[in-house]
């Protein structure tokens, strides 16, 4: 038994190795899969939001997407947030390799002018995440898809943050402070106050019964002795 722990630690160790992924970023790996699997509430956008989409799920197939399976959605607009992308990259394909089936879509949502720079960028990391894809995975589903925001309709990107189990935006902070912002924020429900009730009052009198001073009659099974 201890020999087949020890060469179960010893593979996930490879395996991570390969992937590039280390122990704490295993972790927050984990964490977040619990809110895909989950659905967590605090980790998808604003009610205002999510009443915006007017299309059915089945919009989603003109890009390739099912929308059968968990949905991760991350949004940037910026070069220097290319991080978290590569993240959650790592991300899909440990969540692959523990044989977890979602969907990663990305967003380039930056400017049509210089969308195409970043866009060139993000290109390249899923191009070569696909080439890390290992063998042992392929009875997995779920893919990456890479999309521009100035050529779908903003009733596309409404759906998709509706469908999405969790949605990231790069503009605010890593992957690891996303989440913990998301985890940390509990809705704090206020006590009811209990009322008290009013205390029994021990002075209060007992009403008083009518006393029966009649005579019993002589074949009563409780006679009265003549005096």
């Amino acid at each position: 038994m201890e020999r087949t722990l020890a060469l179960a630690w010893t593979q996930a160790q490879v395996q991570l190795h390969h992937l590039g992924i280390g122990l704490d970023e295993a972790h927050l790996f984990q964490r977040l899969a619990n809110s895909v699997l989950y659905s967590d509430t605090s980790m998808r956008p604003s009610s205002d939001v999510l009443i915006r989409s007017t299309l059915e799920r089945s919009s989603l197939w003109a890009h390739g997407i099912s929308g059968d399976l968990p949905i991760v959605l991350v949004r940037i607009d910026e070069t220097e947030d290319l991080e978290i992308v590569r993240q959650m990259l790592r991300a899909h394909e440990y969540w692959r390799m523990k044989q977890l089936s979602a969907d990663l879509v990305v967003i380039n949502e930056r400017s049509s002018s210089y969308a195409q720079e970043l866009q060139i960028s993000l290109e390249g990391l899923v191009r070569g995440s696909r080439l890390r894809l290992s063998p042992d995975t392929d009875n997995v589903r779920g893919g990456i898809f890479l999309l521009r925001a100035d050529l779908i309709s903003a009733q596309e990107r409404a759906l998709l943050q509706t469908v999405a189990r969790c949605v990231l935006l790069s503009r605010r902070g890593t992957l690891s402070e996303q989440i913990t912002r998301f985890q940390r924020a509990e809705v704090v429900v206020p006590a009811i106050p209990r009322q008290s009730r009013p205390a029994k009052r021990m002075d209060v009198p007992l009403p008083k019964q009518p006393l029966d001073f009649s005579m019993a009659s002589a074949d009563s099974p409780i006679g009265v002795a003549n005096m």
